[in-house]
């Protein structure tokens, strides 16, 4: 019987989890860049409580810890290797909860922040989690992921842009993971072809401000030309 993509993804995260920092963490890399310019964010806001969604072995936890020692800080963790690996750094089990992403297990506007980092390419229907995260966000949204269409070379960032303008995002992934829908690689497991502007609209109707950046490389135009893009979405001053 095949392994399905959760089985896959599961599999992935559960014989990694030891060596992730190692593979996967570094600074410079475009999360950290996101955090960086979130934690100048939340020293102008100071903001109570922050949860971040996804949160691994809790990169994003320890960093904001290190500067904000009142902030409440949680994270949520669907893959029990990777809360072990943050409970083996430090975090108790209370600050790193089990939950998925589609169904986070807070009351409404609840959280003054709530972020996630390069979570959403790992979805396949990353929707009802950002609805998800926009519920449960009191202030703010933050969420740094992939922008396909400013990845690769100078054509190929052209073709995709094309494709997508006269086929449509679906026939576009369908192309670029030949049929299959998804990526299965060493690397970064399974993941689907996604970008932070498909679900712009949406964010930016939620919110009264909205706030976009690159955080990888040099972009005039991020849509074009940036490869990873976050966006700050303020709800509440």
């Amino acid at each position: 019987m095949q392994e399905s993509q959760e089985e896959k993804l599961v599999e992935y995260y559960q014989s990694s989890a030891d060596q992730y920092d190692a593979m996967q963490l570094h600074e410079g890399d475009e999360h950290y860049n996101a955090l960086m310019f979130l934690r100048g964010i939340l020293a102008e806001k100071k903001y109570d409580s922050l949860l971040d969604v996804g949160a691994g072995t809790g990169r994003a936890l320890f960093y904001l810890k290190e500067i904000f020692p009142d902030m409440d800080l949680t994270g949520v963790e669907p893959m029990s290797a990777m809360r072990q690996q943050a409970i083996k750094k430090g975090l108790s089990s209370e600050q790193i909860i089990e939950a998925q992403g589609q169904s986070l297990p807070f009351p409404n506007k609840s959280i003054d922040c709530v972020t996630a980092f390069g979570i959403l390419h790992h979805i396949q229907d990353p929707e009802p989690v950002i609805k998800e995260i926009f519920r449960v966000a009191k202030k703010a949204v933050f969420i740094s992921d992939h922008n396909i269409y400013g990845m690769g070379s100078s054509q190929t960032k052209f073709f995709k842009q094309l494709l997508r303008k006269s086929l449509g995002f679906h026939v576009l992934s369908q192309i670029m993971t030949k049929g299959k829908g998804y990526h299965d690689t060493d690397y970064d497991g399974i993941f689907y072809p996604f970008s932070l502007f498909e679900h712009l609209d949406g964010i930016t109707n939620k919110a009264t401000e909205t706030f976009l950046l690159s955080t990888k490389g040099k972009a005039i135009d991020l849509y074009k030309d940036a490869s990873h893009v976050a966006i700050l979405a303020i709800l509440e001053n």
